[in-house]
């Protein structure tokens, strides 16, 4: 055998003591917690405990993809109102109950927000728009004939407005798998 052989056989070695060893520990970790299952809890909790610095970046990240989403949906229309739906995805239950402002994982699939409780949890949720308003001016012309014959042109006149959430309810659906999805309607307001 070389050298760089026994090199990589040892190597090999090492790393397969260092994978027993901690295949040891978590076979001591398995003994205990079937011995006290209070404290496996306790030590699974500390071990799966989350920073609320973590916590509260996922919820402003979910927060603001939820507002823009939203937003990006209230285009314009003739009728100047319309439906929005946003769906999503948070796998945790307890980000998702802190962005809802619950205290704790949410325990309902389905749920109506007054609109001026959820704007306060995901943000102001308004959309300004050029609207393009078609309007038929009549116009008559001469023929060769002499005879009259009504034309229609268009004018497009480019005119700002802002759309708002005008539901009073927005519905929210949660599955356990973490998907969810918002949904109501907007419109101008009168």
């Amino acid at each position: 055998m070389d050298a760089v052989d026994d090199g990589a056989v040892r190597t090999m070695n090492v790393d397969l003591a260092a994978y027993a060893r901690a295949l040891e520990k978590e076979l001591a970790v398995f003994k205990r917690a079937l011995a006290d299952p209070a404290s496996a809890g306790q030590a699974k909790a500390a071990k799966t405990a989350r920073r609320p610095v973590d916590e509260l970046k996922e919820v402003e990240t979910i927060r603001r993809a939820a507002q823009n989403g939203i937003t990006r949906q209230m285009g314009w229309k003739p009728t100047c109102r319309g439906k929005w739906c946003y769906d999503g995805v948070c796998p945790d239950p307890e980000v998702f109950g802190v962005l809802l402002g619950l205290g704790g994982p949410p325990d309902f699939t389905l749920k109506k927000f007054k609109a001026d409780e959820f704007m306060k949890l995901i943000g102001r949720l308004e959309n300004p728009v050029r609207c393009a308003y078609t309007s038929v001016v009549l116009a008559r012309r001469n023929t060769r004939l002499n005879a009259h014959a009504l034309w229609a042109t268009s004018c497009y006149l480019g005119r700002y407005a802002t759309l708002y959430v005008t539901s009073s309810e927005i519905a929210m659906r949660r599955s356990n798998t973490g998907e969810f999805s918002f949904s109501g309607t907007y419109g101008k307001l009168q």
